[in-house]
């Protein structure tokens, strides 16, 4: 096997993905643009080619510099899970060797992969998440009907609310989920993501028909919102956000169904709910409740303090300062933070 490294947009790495149900939108170009053009982040992927010079295994990563945390390569940051996309247990070893020898040249402080891998003398894996996937059936009305009963209940209730559903790919829209997103983040005392991140979702994927945008109104005011994404099978449920003041209307549990109804219409064989830390039995109870499936989400990793786990105590650090101050801290913190807390 011979290892090199690919752009991207490299059309064979475009025509391998394709070749893979199981590869989601986090394989495709698209996203790793977003993410690098929001971040300064450099992206590669590291390919094993056969002797015919064809891709036998690869895998995306993103080359992140940081003065607070070091550098990393990661597949993927802000991204729930990237699952090496291999046709063989060999090609795949012969990356992970290569990983090898490449932390050995440029000594990173991490190197992690958001999937688990096969064993490896250099490879170490845990698991703090699980992954809540649902397997969409053919038809809406089976779809609905694997839905927990209390669940379809406040699906209907929020059917007969007052609320209006808009779904659509203009800036306009994404500017009034971020607006919402800035609401929930900072009542939560969470950073919220740079606004250009979801400019460059917006034009990278889904001005390219590679997601859409919900929004939920009562009474003309935005009262929920999600960002989907979607690619080969997948539909993938990437971000949301809601005014809790609306909770008694149920419009997350309106555009979810929205959501699911879209995928399983146009052809989709999974929703990808994401990632739930473990502890998290209410988050986890939840997604469940939609007919998910939960799949321990291994990390594996070549050493260092995992990404994942940099993240939680960089961000939890700023919770009680952002939640006691003007809105414009929020973004500001995450302006500063979320470059350094991939």
């Amino acid at each position: 096997m011979i290892v090199q490294t690919l752009s991207p947009t490299d059309p064979k790495w475009v025509e391998y993905i394709r070749s893979f149900p199981d590869a989601t939108v986090f394989h495709h170009p698209n996203w790793m643009s977003a993410l690098a053009e929001t971040y300064r982040y450099k992206p590669l992927v590291l390919v094993a080619l056969d002797e015919q010079g064809d891709i036998q295994a690869g895998i995306p990563f993103l080359d992140v510099h940081s003065f607070l945390t070091g550098r990393q390569l990661l597949s993927l940051p802000f991204t729930d899970h990237c699952a090496p996309l291999s046709r063989s247990d060999q090609a795949l070893t012969a990356l992970l060797d290569h990983l090898d020898a490449l932390n050995e040249k440029q000594r990173y402080k991490n190197i992690e992969i958001r999937w688990e891998l096969p064993e490896h003398p250099k490879v170490s894996s845990y698991i703090h998440y699980g992954l809540f996937i649902i397997d969409l059936p053919a038809d809406t009305e089976e779809a609905f009907y694997n839905i927990q009963k209390l669940t379809r209940k406040y699906i209907k209730n929020a059917q007969a609310s007052a609320l209006t559903v808009k779904m659509g790919r203009s800036p306009e829209m994404m500017q009034d989920f971020y607006k919402l997103q800035v609401f929930t983040r900072k009542k939560h005392g969470v950073p919220v993501q740079p606004r250009r991140l979801f400019k460059h979702i917006n034009q990278n994927l889904i001005q390219q028909d590679q997601g859409f945008i919900l929004l939920a109104y009562k009474n003309d005011i935005c009262v929920a919102g999600k960002v989907v994404l979607h690619w080969n099978d997948t539909l993938t449920l990437k971000y949301g956000a809601s005014d809790e003041d609306f909770q008694s209307d149920y419009p997350n549990y309106l555009l979810t169904w929205e959501a699911i109804q879209w995928a399983v219409k146009n052809g989709y064989k999974k929703v990808d709910m994401g990632r739930c830390e473990v502890a998290n039995k209410g988050l986890r109870r939840y997604k469940l409740k939609w007919g998910a499936k939960e799949i321990p989400l291994s990390y594996s990793t070549y050493g260092g303090v995992p990404a994942s786990v940099s993240e939680s105590k960089l961000i939890q650090a700023a919770k009680p300062i952002i939640q006691h101050s003007p809105s414009l801290v929020c973004r500001l913190a995450g302006e500063i933070l979320y470059k350094h807390s991939a």
